[in-house]
């Protein structure tokens, strides 16, 4: 008994850190774009994506596989996988190195080029951090992975912010500091290995006696685990290579473009901040309905099934045009000016979507359906792809949104043709409708209170908070009054049970 608290305990600390890295690695943009400008976010966003899928795989993805994957292996067979794996990085590394200034132009920006190089060298420590978090992940030794999280996290946000202060003092240019930022990362990791090999020494052979065979599963698995994790990141990577071409070809000159796209780049804090909120509430039953599958109970599955996918529902809705309504005031107080209000609030209805990606996958990865999984995901990037050159070019930077929101769209229908072929949901019509007259209700009082005079900043962020509590409020009242969750579906909700008393 004391043994399961403590590994609960140690889990719960686990997510805990997992919620503060996410938080920080979504605001640390706010004083980045105040002081180096919406072309110095720009600049930093381009090359991002390559550090935040390296920062995936070694956090959640490749550290849960390796969990379950080593249990049985012997010492030497981990050993053959990490020197496979790790030469796999290596080589994709120095690819990415030599190829830095090409990948730079083929982004639009030959300039990126030094970040570029920066951010390749982040691959060379990843294997071995992920399989050492996976080892004591294996070991339920969660508060040692805690502390390697928020080592690398708080080391990254300290470089950012000396890149920030030299590009006051120094006044170099944002892609110098951008390079420095970049080297957050690097720095990050590399203080992981030292804390790793302070802990303890791997005594591993040089050897590659592995069947290929398991190489691919390990790496099949890693992907699908980091699925979830990459999908905002992936389409980010397209934007990366398409928007500043597009938005040049519609009649931008280059200085143009990479503000504008620095503007659309605020975005991407913003739904970061809303997914925290409802992948929160969103995964809480999920480890329950995995147990029920296993123990083959399909009626309490389903049950959790249907939960889980209101709860979704409620909550990235309630994300999306929480967001959507607070935009304006939102994109002052973090941004310092009220830009492209239009394109962002489309941009927000990505939390809807991406939420719902994120619970179909999970949905369908406990039924092992790998193959729907993989078509959803090339069908969405495909078409992200695609609609951008249509979209954008018709109607500008607003075009990238709607590509966006609509590939997405269709990558969460691909999903759902899958996910009701294996559940049973019910009673969703009448649910959805109280969600939408609830919605309504907080968003007109919350623009009732955007409706007080704000002439500052601070002023303006008073505002924001007095308006967002409102809106809190609002839904929480709807969500208890009209009945939107049954009382044992409310219970599965941080604080819940303490609202709630039957």
């Amino acid at each position: 008994m004391t043994q399961s608290k403590s590994t609960f305990n140690s889990v719960l600390l686990l997510s805990g850190t997992m919620v503060i890295v996410k938080i920080l690695s979504a605001i640390y943009r706010v004083p980045y774009q105040n002081v180096l400008g919406d072309e110095g976010l720009y600049a930093y966003q381009q090359v991002y994506p390559l550090v935040a899928i390296v920062s995936v795989v070694s956090l959640n993805a490749l550290p849960s596989v390796m969990s379950s994957w080593m249990i049985n292996r012997n010492q030497d067979t981990i050993a053959a996988l990490f020197w496979w794996l790790q030469s796999i990085c290596l080589s994709v590394s120095i690819i990415l190195f030599l190829c830095s200034h090409t990948i730079s132009e083929l982004m639009g920006d030959a300039q990126l080029a030094p970040m570029m190089r920066m951010a390749s060298i982040a691959l060379i420590p990843l294997v071995f951090i992920s399989m050492t978090r996976g080892y004591y992940q294996m070991k339920h030794q969660m508060n040692t992975i805690a502390v390697s999280q928020v080592i690398d996290q708080v080391l990254r946000v300290v470089v950012i912010l000396i890149a920030i202060f030299l590009y006051v003092i120094m006044n170099i240019s944002i892609y110098q500091a951008g390079t420095i930022a970049i080297s957050g990362s690097i720095i990050g990791l590399s203080c992981v290995v030292i804390y790793f090999l302070t802990k303890s020494k791997p005594q591993w052979t040089l050897t590659f006696e592995i069947s290929v065979k398991d190489v691919k599963n390990v790496m099949t698995m890693t992907f699908l685990y980091a699925i979830s994790y990459l999908i905002l990141i992936l389409w980010q990577v397209v934007d990366s290579f398409t928007l500043i071409h597009l938005l040049q070809d519609t009649g931008y000159n280059f200085q143009e473009s990479i503000k504008v796209k620095g503007i659309f780049d605020r975005g991407a804090s913003l739904i970061q901040m809303g997914l925290i909120v409802t992948t929160t509430f969103s995964f809480v039953l999920i480890p329950l309905l995995t147990e029920q599958l296993q123990k083959k109970n399909l009626k309490l599955a389903n049950e959790y099934a249907n939960t889980s996918l209101k709860i979704t529902v409620l909550f990235s809705m309630a994300a999306s045009i929480g967001l959507i309504n607070l935009l304006p005031i939102l994109n002052t107080v973090f941004f310092k000016t009220n830009e492209l209000v239009g394109t962002l609030s489309i941009f927000m209805l990505s939390v809807i979507f991406v939420t719902f990606i994120i619970m179909y996958t999970a949905l369908l990865q406990v039924k092992a359906k790998r193959k729907i999984l993989f078509l959803a995901l090339v069908v969405g990037l495909a078409l992200k792809l695609l609609c951008n050159y249509i979209f954008v070019i018709k109607f500008g930077i607003l075009g990238a949104s709607i590509s966006t929101v609509f590939s997405l769209s269709i990558y969460t229908l691909v999903l759902h043709l899958a996910v009701i072929k294996q559940y049973d949901f019910r009673n969703m019509g009448k649910f959805i409708f109280k969600i939408v007259i609830t919605l309504a209700v907080m968003s007109l009082f919350v623009q009732l209170v955007l409706l007080i005079p704000a002439n500052s900043r601070v002023t303006s962020l008073i505002v924001l908070v007095f308006a967002g509590i409102i809106g809190v409020i609002v839904v929480v009242t709807g969500i208890i009054k009209l009945k939107i969750l049954k009382n044992e579906e409310m219970k599965h909700l941080p604080l819940m049970d303490k609202i709630i008393k039957e």
